[in-house]
């Protein structure tokens, strides 16, 4: 199985490629900035992509060889769902049901210009002959984040695609078109995977992009900067002139003088400002976390003027890792019985569900207990543009207008 965790990041790689493509300034400026570091999403992110990794390989290597597939259970229910519904999805949809006369592979280091640093690594491809008798590449990308990624006109698609087939004229195999797919089954706005073709000519206009980013960056070395979407995942956002100006004009906020910073009360602005600067809330605080993760790093390890670093608040005292031993601990020296330290907690839900099933309880038996014995607590809201396709939750405005006094 690839080691997702150390796997390394070209400069002009797959993943950053909608950024660099259109902000090529952000190669340059992204050396300057703090390396990022390892989050739990992060993690849950690689995961994740290592469990669909075996459930599709070894689900692929049943179909050709007849050994068993593995049934992986050292992750979460949802995790492992998942995973099962991403490898299906990849059998059922981009393989249509059959291996046979294809080359595939999973999480393979695909180039464009190894030179230039442009590389990556599709999560699953494959390559055969369609029903015309045309060449045809697959292109799969599994994301596990929440925010919606679209296919269409999708820069990191259109690198692996132009990358793979840089790959095959290797094999002397010319692609006529590939078919690339997104399976995002967390995304807040269209869980259902997303798919786009790219034909031969498409493939070449995009490569034309890719390489006139490169000259700019290597070349010229006078990257342009423009900012948009893609910025949310810019490490050096935080240092970027371009974002904060952008920022600025964009939600409204005007920090004219940072010595004497005047915050407007919210009552004295308009509703269409408020709305502008609430849905930009996102991109303010990134801004805000990345200027301010760069001041405390900056500020300790080369000195900032005017600031210093200190210590916020004392860490909080936790038990060892050790368990056993410190109630082992406690026991010995007080005398006391072990239940004074020790009491009886219920397991995680997950953990519960699990055990459960491993007894083989019946299924319709588990649900309607845990129906009874679980809550969920209150869900979250947010504010979105009128276009979002998720219905609006009713305001007392529109309770009362939609329903007669007398029901209220």
């Amino acid at each position: 199985m690839t080691d997702h965790k150390n796997r390394g990041h070209a400069a002009l790689g797959g993943s950053s490629a909608e950024r660099w493509v259109n902000c090529p300034g952000s190669v340059v400026l992204s050396e300057q900035a703090p390396k990022q570091e390892v989050s739990a999403s992060m993690l849950e992110g690689t995961e994740a992509h290592e469990i669909a990794e075996q459930l599709l390989a070894s689900f692929l290597n049943n179909k050709i060889t007849g050994e068993p597939a593995i049934d992986v259970s050292d992750c979460s229910e949802d995790v492992k769902q998942h995973g099962i519904n991403y490898r299906d999805f990849v059998w059922k949809e981009l393989l249509e049901e059959t291996i046979t006369d294809k080359y595939y592979d999973l999480e393979t280091p695909i180039t464009i210009d190894e030179s230039l640093q442009m590389w990556g690594s599709a999560d699953f491809w494959a390559c055969g002959y369609d029903d015309r008798g045309k060449i045809v590449a697959v292109i799969a990308d599994y994301k596990y984040g929440k925010q919606n990624v679209e296919a269409e006109d999708n820069a990191q698609l259109a690198f692996y695609s132009v990358a793979l087939c840089e790959e095959l004229k290797k094999k002397n195999i010319e692609v006529d078109y590939v078919t690339a797919a997104i399976f995002q089954p967390r995304s807040f706005v269209n869980p259902k995977p997303k798919k786009t073709k790219f034909t031969a000519k498409q493939l070449l206009s995009w490569k034309k992009k890719f390489y006139k980013a490169a000259h700019a960056i290597y070349v010229k070395k006078k990257p342009a900067f423009k900012v948009g979407e893609w910025c949310g995942y810019c490490r050096a956002k935080g240092i970027c002139t371009k974002y904060a100006a952008q920022t600025e004009i964009t939600t409204s906020l005007k920090l004219v003088d940072v010595d004497n910073i005047q915050v407007p009360a919210i009552e004295m602005l308009s509703k269409e400002t408020i709305a502008k600067i609430a849905l930009n809330y996102d991109l303010v605080k990134d801004f805000l976390d990345g200027c301010f993760e760069y001041a405390m790093k900056e500020a300790k390890n080369n000195g900032l003027p005017g600031v210093k670093v200190v210590k916020s608040s004392e860490g909080r005292r936790s038990w060892i890792k050790n368990t056993p031993q410190a109630v082992d601990t406690l026991v010995h020296f007080s005398n006391l019985p072990r239940e004074t330290f020790v009491k009886e907690t219920l397991l995680g839900i997950g953990e519960v569900e699990k055990a459960l099933k491993a007894a083989k309880i019946n299924k319709d038996e588990v649900s309607n207990t845990m129906v009874v014995l679980t809550e969920k607590g209150k869900s979250t809201e947010t504010l979105v543009p009128l276009d979002d396709p998720r219905e609006a939750i009713l305001g007392a405005m529109e309770l009362l207008g939609s329903s007669p006094l007398e029901e209220i």
